[in-house]
Formats: structure tokens, sequence, C-alpha cells
């Protein structure tokens, strides 16, 4: 338990789904008072969290690849919260067609690099000003265990996941004297999105457990994963709720491995 977090105000930007919404759920269970914003309006996750834990959870419809629509959902939060101490940018990139590096086209790059790179930018720039006038507080931005083993059929993913963990970096000592922390988490494949369709699929068609469709699933993708298993949304929301945490006061710039001991 954080009991720090307890009423401070949290942004989460892709908080309805996945690592977003397993991180909305650990501050909420913390008291802390906390805005989903998410492309698609997310009201009945926030009113049963609210309900859950008696806490403030609100939603707020934001496309963080918009920077209107980014800073007025952020402005919104801000008067919602009343005070922001953190941020978590979770903002996922659209859905694109994966391919060889000959094969990714300016718009696949392109696409990327808006969702990603310059969605996380959009975030962090709107909400920065309301943490200096907090007196400093915390963001947290999600890199990839693909930064540093790239994939040929990840090209423009991994390049803009690179160029978020160097943001961070820049943030962290930016801002540092104006009491913001800055750090990047890297999830190994984890069990959100495609991942999760995956297993279903291998559950299904070959009618194996789930602890065998995940140790397929490893073998499939190429890697190797000391605990043989895909990580849990909850597991790296854990290590977001530390982060954004007084108990990790000294830690800044910091690029955190959440990857289950996946080689490089």
């Amino acid at each position: 338990m954080y009991p720090d977090l307890e009423n401070q105000g949290h942004i989460i930007v892709g908080g309805s789904s996945g690592i977003g919404l397993a991180t909305a759920e650990i501050l909420a269970a913390n008291k802390a008072r906390v805005a989903i914003i998410s492309r698609d309006e997310a009201t009945s996750l926030a009113a049963e969290l609210s309900k859950k834990y008696n806490t403030l959870v609100t939603s707020i419809v934001g496309d963080a690849t918009a920077k209107s629509s980014i800073e007025n959902a952020i402005q919104c939060a801000a008067e919602e919260l009343e005070d922001i101490k953190g941020l978590v940018t979770c903002n996922a990139e659209r859905p694109r067609h994966t391919s060889d590096f000959l094969d990714s086209s300016d718009d696949d790059w392109q696409a990327s690099f808006d969702s990603l790179v310059m969605g996380t930018v959009r975030c962090c720039r709107a909400v920065i000003p309301y943490l200096k006038d907090s007196s400093g507080g915390s963001i947290v931005t999600l890199g990839a265990y693909s930064i540093r083993s790239p994939k040929p059929y990840l090209f423009p993913y991994a390049a803009s996941k690179a160029a978020i963990a160097n943001l961070t970096k820049n943030l962290a000592k930016c801002y540092g004297d104006r009491g913001i922390r800055a750090n990047c988490v890297c999830p190994g494949v984890t069990e959100t999105g495609r991942s999760q369709t995956r297993l279903d699929d291998l559950t299904a068609t070959r009618g194996i457990s789930r602890e065998e469709a995940a140790k397929v699933t490893i073998e499939n993708l190429g890697m190797s994963v000391a605990l043989q298993r895909l990580g849990k949304p909850s597991e790296v929301a854990e290590a977001i709720a530390f982060l954004l945490s007084e108990r990790s006061s000294y830690i800044s710039g910091a690029l955190l491995n959440i990857d289950g001991g996946t080689d490089f």
C-alpha cells in the first residue's frame, strides 16, 4: 500500500484498458483521486472503481494525437481533481500494419510517431505546469522491451518507444529542480491487446492450458523469458504506482524493465 497517494490527484492517459486500467485500480485502492483519459468514454469503469474504493475516479474523453483534445482533457482533469501530483502516459498506438523495414510506409512511421512520441509530448507539456504549481510530482511514461531488443517487424513502434525513453530522461534533467521526477517503465510481453488475443486463440484452437499457450506465444515471438510466462497488467501497474509514490522519491530519469527476465 502507498498511504502517501491518498487524496492525491493523478491522471492516466490511456486508462480505460490494459496497463492503464490496472494502474487506475491500484491508485483508487490507495484512495488517490484519479482521472482516466481515453479516446472513448469510460464512465461506467470510472464509476465502478469509484464505488468499489470510495474515492473519486472520473472519466474524460481525450485523444493524445490531437493537441487541443488532450489539452482540454487535462484541463478538465485538473479542475475535477483540484490538484495534480502525477501523470501516467499509457496512450496506445493505433492499430497499424506490421511489416519489415522496406514495407513500412511513411504513413506507418508518421502514425506511430504521432500517437506514441507526440502523444507523450503533448501529455507531459500540458501537465508539467500543474506539477510546477503543486511544488513537484511524478511522471511515468511507457516504453517497451523492444527498445533494447528490436524485432525485424516493429521498426516504427520500437523507434518511437526508444524516443519516449530519451524524452523521459530529458524531462527528469530539465525539471528536477522543480521537484518533478520522470521515469520510464518498459514492459516485456504482457497480457494486453494482441498478446491477450494470441492466448485466447491458442487455447481455443489447440485445446491447451493458458500456461502452455503463454509458452507457445513466447516461443513464437522468438523471446527468451526467464519466468516462462507473460506479464500481467497489474504487475506493471504496481511498479508505476511505486514510481508515483514517495517511496521512490530519489528515483528519477530511470528506465525500469518489467519483463520477467527477458534476454536482450
